[in-house]
């Protein structure tokens, strides 16, 4: 490689050397004192044309690619030369800009981009040599226009609705990021304080599952990035990387906040595409072990006697850690507490992958989601059912909470992600005989109403703190993934400032001890009516310490899970 007198470089077409090209940029802007304009057009250059030529022209096998760079009169010339097969920009058709992010069909939007920045893109093939020859120029401007980039985010779905002053706005007042392929724009468990738009190459969001990091999604130009952390305000669920040199649009939680005030229309875009990448990851992540679960469940019994099939058996552990990682991946990482009330939570699995869950989801106007339930069966399949399950209820029931018509109506919003959750479980699944039970509440804090649907699971107790009276709320329908078209009915009560809630899954009224005597409903009540408890941590504290004592070293049979919710103080 080699670079002359800063304008000038030549390389192998290659992927590992990429970063030379960026160090390039990076000279050229300072020695030419680009504008911010001109350095973006040189930017997509590398980021969008070198890039296409190393995967297409030379089909990944390494060839001569050679930029000059030039500076005339407030005029930048970019000369791209190499050897690969010959492509002339002006023969590809536009891109589908009115088309998803996950529709759209891949390539082009680069390409597209770099023509809208730039002044002029010429493209000349000589047949004697074989040398493609594209000239892409850029005058400096004594106003940035950022009509372009304007119009760019106009034409994606998730600025339909958007104002074109709003945008002006955001591009104006918005950061380019630039990364290095390979280089990681922020990490799982960072905290996350902006988003990002994909403007040019190609990022892969990633994340670690025990030994293994997966590849979740590819992201490619017009694709939004790490928005649901600014939601939720939840630290980043999966890492982003770039896989080739990449162009982002930084936006601040402040640009964030203003944009989704003015136009609601466009969150509600970005929860169902939040929603929908949610359920693609989680298919990505579930696709692979879903067909092994049957092998590893028939498998390790035999593999256990078998000194012959140690290193099998060692992989087989290895891909269960991944499902437990997984199981683990589906708890929530903190629990809403909303102002004076205590929500806490307890999940003990019986095996390496259990079959509880439980879930505490903000449903907007202020209203917590309780959820507990306890999908069928133990193990890696149980795992998998309740990851499907959990993600569809989750998605289904903010997605809800984001529609006016129903979002102050717990008792419909509940029935209807209650209704949509078992459809589509019957549907898609019902050859696998999976079934879920499920309590799933909306709890609005202010009024202590608690709207509630209960999908063939334990009745959830409700304890007075001064009369040690119980109450119990019982089953309004049967369990999640029986049939489609099942009716369930919502109930509504309240939870008084001197009561307890308490909700279980079935390994709480069902663990052994050694002599072969359950710890039954007769024992939780004993508990709940005598125990010594003032709020909701130091209820499922006595809960567990009396089944902790009751089992003593007995293997646990089945998983348990409490929730218990109370007033502050109670």
């Amino acid at each position: 490689m080699a670079i002359s007198e800063g304008r000038s470089i030549e390389i192998d077409a290659r992927w590992e050397n990429l970063a030379a090209l960026t160090d390039y940029t990076t000279e050229i802007e300072t020695e030419f004192a680009l504008t911010s304009e001109q350095a973006f057009v040189l930017g997509l250059v590398i980021e969008e044309i070198v890039t296409n030529i190393i995967k297409y022209s030379y089909a990944e096998q390494g060839g001569p690619l050679q930029l000059h760079s030039t500076l005339e009169n407030g005029e930048l010339a970019i000369r791209i030369l190499d050897r690969g097969q010959p492509f002339n920009p002006d023969d590809a058709d536009p891109p589908d800009l009115f088309a998803s992010i996950h529709d759209r069909q891949v390539g082009g939007l680069g390409v597209f981009l770099v023509r809208e920045m730039a002044d002029s893109i010429t493209y000349h093939h000589d047949d004697a040599s074989g040398w493609n020859t594209l000239i892409v120029t850029k005058k400096a401007s004594t106003e940035a226009s950022i009509a372009p980039l304007v119009e760019f985010l106009e034409q994606l779905p998730l600025f339909h609705e958007v104002d074109q002053a709003t945008i002006q706005n955001l591009v104006q007042s918005a950061e380019h990021v630039r990364l290095a392929p390979g280089e990681t724009l922020f990490s799982e468990g960072d905290s996350g304080d902006d988003c990002y738009i994909v403007m040019a190459g190609d990022v892969d969001v990633i994340k670690a599952l025990a030994t293994e990091t997966i590849l979740l999604e590819r992201c490619r130009p017009g694709a939004i990035l790490g928005e649901m952390a600014l939601i939720d305000n939840s630290p980043r669920a999966a890492s982003v990387r770039a896989r080739t040199a990449a162009t982002l649009l930084r936006i601040t939680e402040a640009e964030f906040v203003t944009l989704m005030h003015a136009n609601p229309t466009t969150a509600m875009a970005l929860l169902r595409g939040g929603t929908t990448r949610l359920r693609q990851a989680n298919a990505q992540m579930l696709g692979g072990l879903e067909k092994k679960n049957l092998e590893l469940a028939s498998a390790y019994e035999e593999l256990k006697s078998a000194q012959q099939e140690l290193l099998r058996l060692e992989r087989i552990e290895r891909e269960l850690a991944i499902a437990r990682d997984i199981q683990r991946f589906f708890l929530p990482p903190n629990i809403p507490q909303p102002e004076g009330w205590q929500i806490v939570a307890f999940n003990q699995g019986a095996l390496e992958v259990g079959g509880d869950f439980y879930d505490v989801i903000k449903l907007g106007g202020n209203k917590i989601g309780l959820v507990v339930a306890d999908a069928c069966g133990k193990g890696v399949p149980a795992a998998l059912f309740v990851a499907l399950t959990r993600s569809l209820l989750h998605s289904n029931a903010q997605s809800l909470a984001a529609r006016p018509e129903i979002a102050t109506d717990p008792l419909a919003l509940l029935t209807a992600a209650i209704t949509m959750t078992n459809n589509y479980i019957s549907r898609e699944h019902g050859a696998s005989n999976m079934f879920t039970t499920l309590f799933f509440a909306a709890f609005d804090p202010q009024t202590g109403e608690l709207a509630y649907v209960n999908a063939g699971h334990n009745p959830p107790i409700i304890i007075n703190r001064t009369s040690r009276t119980l109450r119990y709320l019982e089953g309004t329908g049967l369990p999640l993934g029986i049939m489609e078209d099942l009716p369930y009915k919502a109930k509504s009560t309240i939870l008084a400032a001197d009561e307890y809630f308490l909700g279980f899954t079935d390994g709480a009224t069902e663990a052994f001890n050694l002599a072969g005597e359950v710890f039954d409903d007769a024992a939780l009540t004993n508990v709940l009516k005598n125990g010594d408890f003032h709020d909701a941590q130091s209820l499922l504290d006595s809960v567990w310490r009396a089944i902790e004592s009751f089992v003593g070293e007995a293997e646990q049979a089945d998983d348990i899970t409490l929730l218990t919710v109370s007033r502050n103080g109670s």
